[in-house]
């Protein structure tokens, strides 16, 4: 396939795939909270905020993210022993998924909540091939050590096999080869089994031969991950902020090229609205310098965003000097490098 139709394939799953969204943004319209926030500046503010003003909107923001931080981290750690007691027991042991366990980590210790949006569902998808698995070597396991055929030779070379498939790890494909090899002389001389054997395969090959043990409790994590992320907002339009993942497609000393949903609405264009990138414990603070919309029915939207200047640089510009306009306030520009 050629280069460039794959990377736009690539680029277009990401801007609409969810599940392939593992970043924490955090998006407030300040405007909506003036009484909170009274002299919190805009991403068009060109005065210096002063002091006591800035020192007060940032201290008390701060706060605020840090309890949120606090809070994400006891919902993370309420999904802790679900997991070391179900899920990492199958995922480190033969025939496990060092990869899965891995991301588990990343999650539960990391503190990555990006990782459960597809983690969840990708243990599912394994936890259902294993048990899968399990079965059918179960089901083998009856026809070990007992008399399948009537050739001392051929029934060596069975039970060998069936040994194989019992020790090792295996997938429907090679089941499906060891049935295709043996099918005449089971079905011959073990009718009954083969044709049990040969069902559950018809079930394996539709997903179906067992039940997942983890996916109503996954789906629990997923709800309460959900309801976290609404922060208290009961309908789309009540202006509270809200969390929400996306997929960062270019970190540079720009800002940030990311795909999310901007799933209440908020206008972009809106000088007051902030994006905040949550990354473990720390976060910083962007601005909205301009916008694509992917899927306008979908809230789906590529950000372009810069970090905000004066939360950036403050104490940085604050001792140094700035150009005076009308003469009596000091005008300042980024770094105050122009």
């Amino acid at each position: 396939m050629n280069q460039l139709i794959t990377n736009q394939i690539q680029e277009q799953d990401l801007n609409t795939r969810k599940e392939l969204w593992d970043s924490l943004f955090l998006f407030v319209n300040f405007q909506s909270l003036k009484t909170e926030y009274p002299n919190m500046w805009n991403k068009d503010y060109k005065l210096l905020p002063l002091s006591n003003s800035y020192q007060k909107t940032k201290e008390k923001f701060t706060k605020y993210c840090q309890e949120l931080n606090g809070k994400l981290e006891q919902l993370i750690n309420y999904f802790n022993p679900y997991f070391q007691t179900n899920i990492y027991p199958l995922l480190n042991n033969l025939g496990g998924d060092k990869t899965l366990s891995f991301r588990c980590d990343r999650l539960l210790k990391n503190k990555i909540i990006g990782e459960s949006s597809s983690l969840f569902i990708d243990l599912v998808i394994w936890e259902t091939e294993y048990r899968q698995m399990i079965k059918f070597k179960d089901l083998l396991g009856e026809l070990e050590n007992q008399p399948c055929l009537s050739d001392n030779q051929q029934q060596e070379n069975i039970q060998k096999d069936i040994k194989k498939l019992r020790e090792g790890k295996i997938n429907y494909f090679i089941c499906q080869r060891f049935i295709f090899k043996w099918n005449n002389l089971l079905k011959e001389n073990q009718k009954d089994k083969w044709e049990e054997l040969t069902k559950y395969l018809k079930e394996w090959e539709k997903g179906k031969g067992v039940d997942s043990q983890w996916k109503t409790q996954l789906d629990i994590f997923s709800k309460k991950i959900e309801d976290f992320f609404l922060l208290g907002s009961e309908n789309i339009t009540d202006g509270k902020p809200f969390f929400q993942l996306g997929a960062i497609k270019e970190d540079s000393e720009k800002g940030l090229v990311i795909a999310t949903q901007n799933r209440k609405g908020f206008s972009l264009n809106n000088p007051y609205c902030f994006v905040i990138n949550f990354h473990q414990k720390y976060f910083r603070v962007y601005i909205v310098e301009g916008h694509n919309h992917i899927n306008p029915r979908n809230l789906y939207v590529e950000l372009f965003l810069k970090e905000d200047w004066v939360w950036k640089d403050y104490p940085f510009i604050v001792y140094s000097l700035g150009s005076l306009n009308s003469g009596n306030h000091p005008i300042y520009h980024g770094r105050n490098l122009n």
